[in-house]
């Protein structure tokens, strides 16, 4: 499943296909960026709530910084951006699917920004406090 959407640990969604076992996928377009990934396998790759974690322990203020970004409206992205995010999220769902290669965002994110859209490629390895990959996969 492809979530076009900005991604964040609390979604009910994407909480709700971790939980139960479907794989997914994020793309999202914000202002001049687009973000593809993590692919996320549950119980083999990092999650979106590995990713907050992440960003918490390298932001402090990363929780108070995320909740005003899941409040606030996205703005809107230019149509060469937009495509661009459409076409990397349609190649990695691809890529899962038909097992024709190791799709990039898994566990990580694929980023188009300026200039010139090139990708660059940010690893979300599976945070030690989730335990998303394992049986004691806490709540939240």
């Amino acid at each position: 499943m492809v979530l076009a959407r900005p991604w964040a640990a609390s979604d009910p969604l994407s909480a709700g296909l971790q939980d139960a076992g479907v794989a997914h996928l994020v793309a999202a377009v914000r202002g001049d960026t687009g973000v593809v990934g993590p692919l996320v396998v549950p119980g083999v790759t990092s999650c979106l709530r590995c990713g907050d974690l992440h960003r918490r322990d390298a932001h402090p203020h990363w929780p108070v910084l995320a909740a005003q970004l899941t409040a606030a409206d996205a703005p809107g992205g230019a149509t060469l951006t937009c495509w661009a995010t459409a076409l990397v999220a349609a190649q990695q769902a691809l890529a899962y699917l038909d097992g024709s290669g190791s799709p990039a965002a898994l566990s990580a994110s694929v980023e188009l920004g300026p200039p010139g859209l090139v990708p660059r490629l940010r690893p979300w390895p599976p945070h030690a406090s989730c335990g998303c990959r394992g049986d004691d996969r806490p709540s939240g």
